[in-house]
C-alpha cells in the first residue's frame, strides 16, 4: 500500500486506453467478460474492476489498491491451502505472503494495472487447488469445471483452464476404467462445463501475439531454455544482465519445477487424498510452467531477457507455491529443507537490495531491485509530467510534442483526444473535482524529477538529441543537480549547450561542462530546457543510428548545491543569464576519460583553463606515468610560477591539491612531464598511437582541498 501511495498516479496509461474501450462505449457486463485484449480475454475480473472504477470515479490509485486486496485474499487462501495439505502452519509459511505480495510484480499492480492479466488469474489458480483437494466429488468436479471456464476467459488464467481440463479428463478416464459411476458422472459434468467454456471462448477469438516481429519457431532452440531460466530467476532479483550465474540459477529453478511436476503427476489419479494433493501441486506447477512456456514462445524474438519483466512475475508465483507445498510435504529432511531453502531464496533475496539504500527510501520499495525502483520511479514521474503538461495545454498532441508520448505510444490511432474529453465531461480520473489542484498525484508527496524527450536510459545516464526537458517538482526551495558527462564526438569543438530555467538562459561550451551543475529552484513544479546549439549527430551508424548531442546523468533535488552553484547575473541589462561560480576545462593534451575504470592519459603537456573570481582548489590524482618516460620530476606551471614535484615524491598513486587564486579572467595551468611522452606503437609495437605520459584518475575543482596541499611556489 505504501508503494501505491508513493508511485501511483491517477491517470490511465498505455494498454488501459485500449482495453477500457468497452467502458468508454458504455457496454454491458457480457461485453466486458468477452472482451479480447491481445492474446487473452478480460473475463470475470474486468467486470469487478469496472465496478471499482465506476465507484472511484476512475481513480487508478483505488484500482491498484483493489488489486492488492486480491493479492491479500490470495495469500490468505494460499495459507489455508498449505494447512489443508500438511495439516498445520509453520514459521516457514511466512514465505507464502512474501511470495504473493512481492513488489517485483509492480508492473501489473502499479505501472499498468489490469487485474485480468495475472492478479485475478492467480487467485483463480489458488482457489482451483483448494477445490481440487476436496473429498466430495459432487463439489470438486463441477466447481472445477466452473473455475476452469472463468479461468479460460480471464487473462492468462487460460493456462489454469488448460491444466484443469487435463485433470478433469484424467479423472474421467480413471473413473471409467475403475467403473466408479458416481465419480464418472461428476467428472463428466465438470468436463462438459469446461468444454462449453472452451467453445464459447473460441467463438470469435483471434490469435494476437501483441508483439511485432513474432515468429515461430525461433532459432537457436536453446534460446528458449535460456529465456525460461532468466524468466524464473528474475523474481529472485535477476536484473536483466543475463550473466552465466543468472542463467545457471534460473536453470536450477526450472529443473526443480520440471522434476517436481513430473514426480507429482506420476503419483496422481489414484482417487485418494494423497493423490489429489499431488494433483493440486500439478495444477500449480502446470499453470506456471505453461504460462512461462507460452511467454517464451511469444517473446523470444525480443531477446532472451525479455521474460525478465515485472508483469510476468505474478503468474510465476504458482511455481513457487507448488515447489514449497511439495517440499513441505516430504518426509526426508534433506529433500524438504533443500526445496524450502530454494523457495525461500526466491522470496527473500529481493529484500536484500533495500539494505544498500538509505532507510528513508525503504517505505514502498521493499523487495525492489535498484533497476526496478529506478524504472518504477521514472514511470511515476513521467505520468505526472505528462498530466501536468496536458492540464496546461488541453491538447494531447501538443503535450506529446513537448514532453513525449508518455501515456500512449500512438494516441491518434486510439482517438485519445476523444477519450480524454469523455473523461473530462464526466469528471473522471485526473479530471475529478477536488479542492486541491494536485489531487491526482500520488498520495505521498516527495521530490520528483524526470528527463523528457531523451533516448532510453542507460543506467543512470541518457543521451539527448537536439533538445530535452527536465520536469521538476520540489517540496522545498533548494537546488536541482545534474551533470553533462559527455558530448557527441561528432559535434564541432565549439559546440555549446543552452540551459533555460525561469525564463533565464545560459550557454556553455562543451569543454567547461565538467562538474555537477546546481541550479537554484523554488518549491513547486517547474521546467528546465536544454538545447544543443549545433544540433545532434548520428551516434555510430550503422550499428547505432540515434541522433545524439549530450549525455546527461539523473537529476536530483537537494537543499544545498551538490556541485557548482549557478547564479544569475546581468550580462546585458536588463537581461539575466545563468553563470557558474567557477568553471574550468581541459584545453589540450588529454586523451579523454576511459570507462569503466575512469582514468585518462595525458601527453607531455596537459593544459587547463580555470575561471573563478574566488579562490578555489585544483585536485589531482596521478595513478602512474608511462614507464618509458617515468623519470625526473613533474612540473606544474601556473602563470609565471613553476612548481616542481621532485622525483623522490613521485611514488604512485600521487594525490595533491593546489590553491588557485581568484582572478577576473581565466587562468591557464599546465601539468608537464619533462621526460616527454611516448606511444605504445613506438615502444611496444602495439596499435595505440597516442603519445602517453601521465595517467590521471582524478582532475577536479572544489572550494576546499580534497587532498594534501602542495606548497605554493614563490
Amino acid at each position: 500500500m505504501a508503494s501505491v501511495a508513493r508511485f501511483q498516479v491517477n491517470v490511465p496509461i498505455w494498454d488501459q486506453w485500449d482495453f477500457f474501450n468497452p467502458l468508454f462505449n458504455g457496454e454491458g457486463s457480457l461485453a466486458l467478460f468477452n472482451y479480447q485484449h491481445g492474446p487473452h480475454r478480460q473475463g470475470l475480473a474486468f467486470i469487478f474492476s469496472s465496478w471499482i472504477m465506476n465507484a472511484s470515479h476512475w481513480d487508478s490509485r483505488i484500482e491498484s489498491l483493489w488489486m492488492i486486496a486480491i493479492l491479500a485474499a490470495t495469500a490468505v487462501f494460499a495459507l489455508g491451502l498449505k494447512r489443508k495439505l500438511s495439516g498445520r502452519l509453520e514459521l516457514a509459511d511466512t514465505l507464502i505472503p512474501l511470495l504473493i505480495l512481492t513488489l517485483a510484480q509492480w508492473g501489473s499492480v502499479i505501472s499498468v494495472p489490469n487485474a485480468s492479466h495475472s492478479v485475478f488469474p492467480l487467485l483463480l489458480i489458488v482457489l482451483s487447488a483448494h477445490i481440487w483437494i476436496s473429498t466430495k466429488s459432487a463439489i470438486r468436479l463441477p466447481a472445477s469445471g466452473a473455475l476452469a471456464t472463468f479461468s479460460i476467459f480471464t487473462g492468462f488464467g487460460i493456462f489454469n483452464g488448460v491444466v484443469l481440463t487435463a485433470l478433469l479428463s484424467g479423472t474421467l478416464l480413471h473413473a471409467a476404467l475403475r467403473r466408479q459411476k458416481i465419480e464418472l458422472s461428476w467428472a463428466f459434468l465438470g468436463l462438459a462445463i469446461t468444454v462449453i467454456g472452451w467453445t464459447l471462448f473460441l467463438r470469435g477469438y483471434r490469435f494476437n501475439p501483441a508483439s511485432d516481429g513474432y515468429h515461430f519457431p525461433h532459432t537457436p532452440l536453446f534460446d528458449y531454455t535460456r529465456f525460461l531460466a532468466l524468466m524464473l530467476v528474475h523474481p529472485a532479483g535477476g536484473d536483466h544482465t543475463a550473466t552465466i550465474f543468472e542463467q545457471l540459477a534460473g536453470g536450477v529453478l526450472l529443473a526443480a519445477c520440471a522434476v517436481v511436476f513430473f514426480v507429482a503427476a506420476t503419483r496422481g489419479f489414484r482417487n485418494d487424498t494423497q493423490s489429489r494433493r499431488n494433483e493440486a501441486i500439478v495444477l500449480l506447477l502446470g499453470s506456471g510452467l505453461a504460462f512461462a512456456a507460452f511467454t517464451a514462445v511469444g517473446r523470444i524474438h525480443l531477446g532472451i531477457t525479455a521474460g525478465m519483466a515485472s508483469r510476468y512475475v505474478t503468474l510465476l508465483i504458482p511455481l513457487w507455491l507448488g515447489l514449497y507445498f511439495w517440499g513441505a510435504s516430504q518426509t526426508r529432511p534433506a529433500l524438504k529443507y533443500a526445496t524450502v531453502l530454494l523457495v525461500g531464496l526466491v522470496a527473500i533475496l529481493p529484500f536484500t537490495h533495500m539494505l544498500q539504500r538509505p532507510v528513508a527510501t525503504w517505505p514502498g520499495t521493499a523487495g525492489l531491485t535498484h533497476s526496478s525502483l529506478a524504472a518504477l520511479t521514472a514511470s511515476t514521474d513521467e505520468k505526472i509530467a505528462w498530466v501536468s503538461a496536458f492540464l496546461r495545454t488541453g491538447d494531447f498532441q501538443q503535450t506529446d510534442s513537448s514532453v513525449g508520448r508518455l501515456i500512449h505510444p500512438d494516441g491518434e490511432s486510439i482517438a485519445l483526444g476523444h477519450k480524454l474529453a469523455w473523461l473530462k465531461t464526466r469528471n473522471l480520473s485526473f479530471f475529478a473535482i477536488s479542492t486541491r489542484p494536485d489531487s491526482w498525484q500520488p498520495w505521498w508527496p516527495e521530490n520528483r524529477t524526470a528527463w523528457l524527450l531523451t533516448h532510453e536510459s542507460e543506467g543512470h545516464e541518457r543521451w539527448m538529441a537536439d533538445n530535452s526537458t527536465l520536469w521538476i517538482q520540489s517540496e522545498h526551495d533548494g537546488f536541482i543537480n545534474f551533470q553533462v558527462v559527455q558530448s557527441s564526438p561528432h559535434l564541432p569543438s565549439d559546440s555549446q549547450i543552452e540551459i533555460s530555467h525561469r525564463n533565464i538562459t545560459a550557454r556553455e561550451h562543451t569543454g567547461f561542462l565538467r562538474d555537477i551543475i546546481s541550479l537554484p529552484i523554488s518549491r513547486g513544479e517547474q521546467w528546465l530546457a536544454l538545447r544543443s546549439t549545433h544540433g545532434s549527430a548520428p551516434a555510430s551508424p550503422p550499428a547505432d543510428n540515434r541522433f545524439i548531442s549530450f549525455r546527461l546523468t539523473d537529476a536530483w533535488i537537494t537543499r544545498q548545491p551538490a556541485g557548482v552553484e549557478w547564479i544569475t547575473t546581468s550580462s546585458a541589462p536588463p537581461a539575466l543569464t545563468w553563470v557558474p561560480l567557477y568553471r574550468w576545462r581541459i584545453a589540450s593534451g588529454f586523451h579523454g576519460w576511459e570507462r569503466p575504470a575512469l582514468f585518462g592519459w595525458s601527453d607531455a603537456h596537459l593544459k587547463l583553463e580555470i575561471d573563478s573570481k574566488d579562490p578555489i582548489f585544483l585536485n589531482v590524482r596521478i595513478d602512474k606515468r608511462y614507464n618509458p618516460v617515468a623519470r625526473g620530476p613533474i612540473l606544474l606551471r601556473q602563470q609565471d610560477r613553476v612548481l616542481e614535484i621532485p622525483a623522490n615524491i613521485t611514488a604512485t598513486p600521487l594525490a595533491f591539491s593546489i590553491a588557485i587564486h581568484g582572478s577576473p579572467s581565466p587562468q591557464p595551468l599546465e601539468i608537464e612531464n619533462p621526460a616527454g611522452a611516448a606511444s605504445p606503437l613506438q615502444t611496444e609495437g602495439k596499435a595505440d598511437t597516442r603519445p602517453l605520459a601521465i595517467r590521471f584518475s582524478q582532475l577536479s575543482i572544489s572550494t576546499t582541498p580534497l587532498f594534501p596541499m602542495l606548497p605554493t611556489a614563490p
